[in-house]
């Protein structure tokens, strides 16, 4: 089974988007939960847009009041007060207050809005008993405006770092620089040019406000967890699914197999890694459904085989059997005699002929079974070999066209063993063939191969046996009970030659002028 070709991602790509898809998600729940949190605090420290409310100076010096929505700037409870240039109160949005009367020095001790100076009060007592203030004037940017003016308990003025007209405080006027003039609202000043004043009264921030904040910021960090734990528990339920699926198919296929069930197919699409053991295991599937079936046949081979091996023992065995019987009985005539000893020694020769080639053929097919290899020139062999078969072909009524070249072609072979291979092939050919037909017998060198030929000019080999040629107990006759030889020697031919390394195979079509070609591939073996 082919690998899908089409492109995958990978767990390892997967994980990673679907982290950064994790990490996007919970960065936006926890940024939308603290803007929630940050309009809630905004709704409750509702802070004073006091910008917004001076740049309403036109309606404030107009006198048009109304225009001046000041619970929108301040907050609720926020209220303003307009003094004139006598620091009288022309205008108070809030008409439950009660109405203002104001100093010039208190008024000069309420802090400009939007100023960068601050007052700090430190209390002590002298050695002598006395009670003192210690007044310190600190800016974030004028260091000229930084200073300390020391007061004592009846806020006189003892010494000041700058000199100053001024020589006593009131408590009011303390209060005003302190910002502790109002536990409720914070106070603010804002001087215009044509000399009206701005002042502005904004709601102080409470505990109870504190309270309610830190108390919405406990509920979003409580809600961010329990968001946070139901991603991680959905993540990680994910994650098991993408990885329990597979799994789950791998377990489910191998326990079908286990069950008997042949070339059980896994269907699964998902990351690249799961999906190449899905396919390997397909694979692996479909090799063993092929061993499974190969099995079977070979072990219907194998009776057959073994149906065959009693087939040809048991005809010469019976024949032997009973022609000695016939003899001890006497039932034979003087006469008769000879010939049926010249029978039962003739089916002894075959039987034992037969039984030394399913030995050579079991002994080939045994896994230790290893060929004494040497170097040697095929060229040379194959001569040796035919001029010793030479004499024997003649005098059968064949004949020999050989053509083998002078050049060394060496190879790695077993003498013995090959010698077996040319003697079956040559055998069958004189066995199977009419008087006069000529035997070739051709060597040539094919790049890292070297290829023998044998063939022949005779009656050739009928076109259903071809693709069974070289199984165990095939002959040329179709009649077991008339046939000549066991049927294993070109098996074992093809034993040896794939032992060595190389190929053997009968040629479809053969060679004008052969009948029947054998062609043998051996490894070329180069020269040292």
């Amino acid at each position: 089974m082919k690998a899908n070709k089409r492109k995958r991602s990978s767990l390892f790509t997967m994980l990673i988007w679907h982290y950064i898809f994790f990490s996007l998600t919970v960065a936006f729940v926890l940024g939308s939960l603290y803007s929630i949190a940050y309009m809630k605090a905004d709704e409750i420290f509702k802070y004073p847009q006091v910008d917004d409310l001076i740049t309403h100076k036109q309606a404030v010096l107009e006198g048009d009041y109304s225009q001046v929505t000041v619970e929108k700037f301040l907050g609720k409870g926020g209220y303003i007060e307009i003094l004139n240039q006598n620091l009288k109160t022309v205008y108070q949005s809030d008409k439950s207050k009660p109405m203002g009367v104001y100093t010039q020095g208190e008024i000069d001790c309420i802090p400009t809005y939007m100023g960068n100076d601050y007052v700090l009060i430190d209390e002590y007592v002298t050695t002598s008993g006395k009670q003192k203030l210690l007044m310190t004037y600190e800016s974030a940017y004028d260091e000229d405006s930084k200073g300390y003016v020391l007061l004592d308990e009846d806020l006189n003025v003892i010494t000041s770092s700058k000199p100053q007209s001024k020589t006593k405080y009131t408590e009011r006027e303390l209060e005003y620089l302190t910002g502790t003039f109002s536990s409720e609202y914070d106070v603010w000043k804002h001087p215009y040019q044509d000399g009206h004043t701005l002042l502005i009264f904004s709601p102080s921030i409470r505990d109870e406000d504190i309270d309610r904040y830190y108390t919405i910021i406990r509920g979003v960090n409580y809600i961010f967890i329990i968001f946070y734990i139901l991603m991680v528990i959905l993540f990680v339920y994910w994650l098991n699914r993408k990885v329990k699926k597979p799994l789950n198919l791998l377990n489910t296929a191998i326990g079908s197999f286990s069950n008997g069930q042949k070339e059980v197919i896994i269907d699964y699409q998902g990351p690249n890694e799961f999906v190449e053991i899905c396919e390997n295991f397909n694979e692996m599937s479909i090799q063993l459904s092929e061993s499974e079936a190969r099995r079977q046949e070979l072990e219907q081979e194998k009776q057959k085989m073994l149906a065959d091996i009693s087939h040809d023992l048991k005809t010469p065995i019976t024949v032997i059997q009973g022609y000695s019987k016939a003899i001890c009985d006497g039932l034979v005539k003087e006469e008769q005699l000879e010939q049926y000893l010249t029978t039962i020694y003739h089916k002894a020769t075959g039987l034992t002929q037969l039984i030394n080639n399913f030995y050579e053929y079991s002994k080939l097919e045994h896994p230790e079974f290893k060929l004494n290899l040497e170097k040697w020139d095929v060229c040379e062999y194959m001569r040796a070999y035919l001029a010793e078969k030479y004499d024997e072909v003649e005098l059968s009524g064949f004949m020999l066209d050989i053509d083998i070249p002078d050049e060394p072609l060496m190879c790695e072979i077993d003498p013995l063993q090959l010698r077996r291979v040319f003697e079956n092939i040559m055998v069958n050919a004189m066995k199977h063939n009419p008087i006069g037909t000529t035997l070739y017998v051709t060597i040539k060198k094919q790049d890292k191969d070297i290829q023998i030929i044998l063939a022949d000019d005779g009656i050739g080999i009928p076109t259903h046996l071809v693709s069974t040629l070289f199984e165990p107990f095939i002959v040329g006759d179709d009649s077991r009970n008339n046939k000549q030889g066991s049927g294993l020697g070109l098996a074992i031919s093809k034993r040896i030659i794939e032992a060595h390394n190389g190929s053997i195979q009968l040629a479809t079509k053969p060679t004008v002028p052969y009948h029947t070609e054998f062609r043998i591939q051996m490894p070329y073996l180069k020269k040292p």
